[in-house]
């Protein structure tokens, strides 16, 4: 049996060298932590063969695995080089060069700020972990912050996350002197969907009554009893919401017209007009991928009191239907939105949040009743209603039924409805059977009709009375 042969051995201070991308690189560990560095050429090239690898770790001090940070190794192996490059870029520089490149994508300034804020933790965490900047970035580095952020938080996420540095570094990599984009080789994760849930007419209703009879909830309170002694007691008391006559408006915008939070928040005067009562308004969201795509419909008769009732706060310098929550949504999104849960929270004692996380990576639970609730209320109620999902979407404004489908949670009711206008198919025999079938003797027919309708219930005796001539059952009576 032919002996395998055995690799020989690497001298201690080379290290070992991987390939990636027709590319290698020198690895190295310092503790438990694993850094890589490309290997290059005398004149500067990335080395793409073995024999040009083994070459360029030899050219190196072989005291360089003695050096206990990565910073140290990076200014050793840079110093050999004699090509001292300081990787000290910082994210707001970066960012900009990214802004100002040809190649980006055209976004919305909503996702550019959720963008600029993924990259800008980036930054932050490549000086503490790696003491270099966003242009120092290797791919392990890449890994073990993305393998961070997918211990903090959930799948969609971390998937986001992935996609925003890919994206940011597939527009600049080459512009900041780099090899390749250090996030190509981070995967997607099975996303752990979660859906919205809709309200019921009866959850509406209590949800708007409490506008009227006011938001309770019970909750411990500590204080201090007799003797100075801590007690605890079970108290109810009542949620007072900010700006809580526009946050009422803000709510049946959302049931009675299906937009989205952010489209309500921001709805402007402009895109109302009672006279003809019409909305016409183009999503926030979408407006881009749309080329501002304008949606129109009518106004509910609800809603057009709830509007008729706003025009007592509109302002002359603010062009907003709601104009303290555009204000404070503008400022503090996540503020309108908590209060919104919790006003649903108090008004059907539900908890809006889930806690079973078990088996998931999110750090917290998601929302499962939450403002964009009514915007999957609106969906329902109208394919409930059996309205064509193509006129919902378009109400809606969704590109395609499919997402519409996505949002309309079909009730029994409704179910049932459908499953009663299929048609009846009456037992048949085949013509063949029939001539064939010996014919039943009257007597014995007489005694099986007469044996059937003695034990015959109720209802069975109305369905042989309508299968019955007309004048049958007044011959029988």
């Amino acid at each position: 049996m032919a002996s395998k042969t055995k690799r020989k051995r690497r001298t201690k201070g080379e290290g070992g060298f991987i390939k990636r991308r027709n590319h290698y690189y020198l690895r190295q560990w310092i503790g438990d932590k694993r850094i890589e560095l490309s290997l290059k050429n005398e004149d500067g090239s990335l080395c793409t063969t073995e024999d040009q690898a083994k070459k360029a770790v030899q050219r190196m001090d072989r005291s360089i695995l003695e050096l206990d940070t990565q910073e140290k190794i990076v200014n050793k192996v840079a110093e050999i080089r004699q090509l001292k490059v300081v990787h000290q870029a910082k994210s707001t520089d970066v960012w900009q060069l990214y802004l100002n490149s040809s190649n980006r994508p055209d976004t919305g300034e909503r996702v550019l700020e959720e963008q600029r804020t993924m990259f800008n933790r980036f930054g932050d965490w490549m000086q503490e972990h790696y003491h270099c900047g966003v242009d120092g970035v290797t791919p392990v580095a890449a890994s073990e912050y993305m393998h961070e952020v997918g211990e903090r938080v959930g799948n969609r996420t971390f998937d986001g996350y992935a996609a925003t540095l890919r994206l940011i570094y597939k527009v600049i990599y080459k512009q900041l002197g780099m090899a390749e984009n250090p996030f190509e080789g981070i995967r997607h994760r099975p996303l752990e969907t979660i859906s919205r849930k809709e309200f019921t007419e009866e959850q509406v209703q209590k949800i708007f009554d409490g506008f009227r009879d006011g938001f309770f909830y019970e909750t411990v309170v500590e204080g201090l009893g007799p003797g100075r002694k801590r007690i605890r007691e079970k108290k109810r008391l009542e949620y007072k919401p900010l700006y809580k006559d526009e946050m009422e408006v803000l709510m049946k915008l959302c049931c009675f017209s299906g937009c989205d939070g952010q489209s309500g928040c921001l709805m402007k005067w402009e895109n109302i007009d009672l006279k003809k009562n019409q909305i016409s308004y183009i999503r926030h969201k979408t407006r881009k991928k749309t080329n501002g795509h304008v949606i129109t419909l009518p106004i509910h008769p609800v809603l057009h009191e709830a509007l008729q009732a706003a025009l007592k706060w509109r302002k002359a310098e603010s062009p907003y239907i709601l104009p303290n929550v555009a204000k404070r949504y503008q400022s503090n999104r996540c503020g309108v939105q908590k209060d919104a849960m919790k006003i649903i929270q108090c008004a059907l004692g539900v908890e809006t949040t889930t806690h079973d996380t078990e088996g998931s990576k999110r750090a917290l639970g998601a929302n499962v009743y939450s403002l964009h609730s009514f915007r999957h209320t609106f969906v329902s109620f109208c394919a409930n209603a059996g309205v064509p999902l193509a006129i919902v979407a378009e109400i809606v404004g969704h590109g395609s039924p499919m997402m519409t489908k996505h949002y309309s949670h079909i009730n029994n009711e409704a179910k049932q409805n459908a499953i009663s206008v299929l048609p009846m198919l009456s037992e048949t025999q085949d013509a063949d059977d029939v001539i064939d079938a010996e014919p039943i003797p009257p007597d014995d027919l007489r005694q099986r009709l007469i044996a059937y309708i003695n034990t015959a219930t109720e209802e069975q005796l109305q369905a042989i009375a309508h299968t019955l001539p007309s004048a049958t059952p007044r011959l029988l009576a």
